[in-house]
């Protein structure tokens, strides 16, 4: 019996939902940020381009139910979807058959430290390039370059501060 009753108590602490919640994030954060490859793709980070890691504190609170954060800089505090807490994979076709896939991943690893993982990918069919300009700007030849594909990944690792 005293077995069993151990097996019982050992399953119902080491099986926990080990996740990011909204009140796991509350509070003070520091950040590292890793980039890789995402040279190209500073118009979907503007804020980090030209970096390959950095630094950035956020903090967030919760305000009637409901999940806010306060990034580096920033003087309002900003509104955050919770389903921004889970893992996704959206995948976006324009009409000239251009995708953009980004994969999110949200990785719980203490209840003190956590990591969010970006992973971008870009496809575009008919990429032209500008080749030979000359003094005027509207003498120019277009090469076409065939498929370009793009990828990045941005991985924020964050420690909690207070």
């Amino acid at each position: 019996m005293k077995k069993l009753l151990l097996l019982f108590v050992i399953l119902l602490n080491g099986c926990g939902d080990n996740k990011v919640t909204p009140e796991m994030l509350v509070g003070e954060w520091k950040c590292d940020i890793k980039l890789e490859g995402v040279t190209d793709l500073d118009w979907l980070f503007d804020s980090i381009k030209d970096a390959e890691s950095t630094k950035s504190s956020i903090a967030y609170k919760i305000e009637n139910k409901k999940l806010f954060e306060k990034p580096d800089g920033q003087k309002d505090w900003i509104f955050i979807d919770e389903k921004n807490l889970k893992n996704s994979e959206d995948i976006n076709t324009d009409e000239s058959g251009d995708t953009t896939k980004i994969i999110r991943n949200v990785i719980y690893i203490s209840n003190d430290n956590f990591k969010m993982e970006y992973i971008y990918e870009s496809s575009i069919k008919d990429y032209y390039e500008i080749d030979d300009i000359a003094e005027l700007a509207t003498d120019y030849k277009l090469i076409h370059r065939g498929e370009q594909i793009s990828k990045g990944k941005i991985e924020t690792n964050c420690f909690r501060v207070n």
